[in-house]
């Protein structure tokens, strides 16, 4: 018997041998630990995408299993300048029914998630992993919001008892603030909020009683005393007494001609009456003085005349009460021995 040498043993050998490894070695070796890391992590653009100052904005964070089938679990850190954004909250609640884990939490400038499911997803699957909302604390500039590498993944079992990672990259994204735009205003004549303004007839209106306004306290500004004044000025008989007359009543409207004719009379008529009695006291006065004089010149000659006969001791006869002096004509006693009425001196 013919004894083979090594080499010819290695040769007939060979051949089997490769084929059972090409066979046996895929079914022993898990198909995920021969794919390659390509999964991505990424935050999608902040809406809206300007922000305006103290208002809220949502970021969605997306994810895709690349080439590796069986991914069961996906997290990852957000990370933010908590001077200029606020964490306000984050919704579990999406299309591939993810359910959050304990690790969820928020920190000074970063949130961190971890959402699994019972059912591994395809390679080349693409999905919302959450949707977080944030709120603007400032209202200029911008500011990225990133993804932190070492903290994010997309696992998967590679084996029985063992899990990897099919993360390949990350990416942010970057959000803009305004300041509040000033109010929208309807038209002139026009109310409500644009775009509904309307013109109602509720507007002519009030416009109408604007203007009609000003119009009623100019008529009620003309003087009622000067229309009432008018009145009698221009229903007498002459108008032109009033300013002559220059009277007028307290009050200070003008006399009516007739009254002012009338109180002229009354005015002469007491001057006359005035001129008349003193006239009247003047004569008297003159016709007393006049008497008292003859009185003292028919005394003087009474005195000075020498008697004609003896004086007698008879009495003298007083002049009767009810005889009366005539004028130039001298009172004499009553001598018996003269006549009754002697001659006028």
């Amino acid at each position: 018997m013919k004894l083979l040498s090594t080499q010819s043993i290695v040769k007939r050998l060979y051949m089997p041998c490769i084929i059972a490894i090409s066979v046996i070695f895929p079914l022993v070796l898990p198909a995920s630990v021969a794919a390659a890391a390509d999964g991505t992590i990424s935050l999608g653009t902040p809406s809206p995408s300007s922000v305006v100052g103290q208002t809220n904005f949502t970021v969605k964070v997306s994810a895709n299993t690349g080439s590796t089938a069986g991914v069961s679990a996906v997290g990852a850190r957000i990370t933010f300048d908590a001077t200029k954004v606020q964490y306000v909250s984050d919704d579990a609640v999406n299309a591939e029914k993810l359910t959050a884990t304990p690790d969820d939490g928020v920190g000074s400038g970063y949130f961190q998630f971890s959402r699994y499911t019972t059912t591994p997803m395809s390679a080349g699957h693409a999905f919302t992993a959450v949707t977080l909302t944030f709120k603007a604390l400032t209202s200029s500039g911008s500011l990225p919001i990133g993804l932190d590498r070492s903290n994010s993944y997309l696992q998967y079992a590679s084996g029985p008892s063992s899990t990897a990672d099919a993360l390949g990259s990350v990416s942010g994204t970057m959000v803009s603030f305004q300041a509040a735009p000033a109010p929208a205003t309807c038209p002139a004549g026009q109310t409500g909020t644009p775009p509904n303004c309307t013109t109602s007839s509720k507007t002519t209106t009030s416009t109408t009683n604007n203007t009609t306004t000003p119009t009623k306290t100019n008529t009620s500004a003309t003087p009622t005393k000067s229309t009432t004044t008018a009145a009698p000025t221009t229903s007498a008989p002459t108008p032109t007494t009033t300013p002559t007359t220059g009277a007028t009543t307290p009050e200070g409207q003008p006399i009516p001609a007739s009254q002012v004719a009338k109180k002229s009379n009354t005015k002469l008529y007491a001057i006359a009456g005035g001129t008349l009695g003193v006239v009247v006291l003047a004569a008297a006065a003159f016709m007393l003085m006049r008497r008292g004089s003859l009185v003292g010149a028919s005394s003087h000659v009474i005195l000075n005349t020498p008697p004609a006969a003896p004086v007698s001791t008879a009495p003298i006869n007083k002049i009767p009460a009810a005889e009366t002096q005539a004028p130039g004509e001298v009172v004499t006693p009553n001598d018996p021995n003269s006549p009754p009425n002697g001659p006028s001196l």
